[in-house]
């Protein structure tokens, strides 16, 4: 998910991230993962409550 720059600090990534959240939640899911592409989207969904739990770690074969 994204929000455009002018769109941004208006609240809709974290009643997005809520929303789809309680659904999960409210349709039987034990779990609800994410990843955040910077700081800022990180701060969104610390608000909300999610915590980092892991890493990940990605790779590629150069050819």
């Amino acid at each position: 998910m994204g929000t455009r720059p002018a769109w941004r600090a208006r609240g809709i990534a974290a009643a997005v991230t809520a929303a789809v959240t309680a659904a999960m939640f409210g349709q039987g899911a034990e779990t609800v993962w994410l990843e955040y592409g910077g700081d800022g989207s990180r701060r969104v969904y610390e608000r909300l409550g999610f915590a980092p739990r892991g890493t990940r770690l990605y790779m590629s074969l150069e050819t």
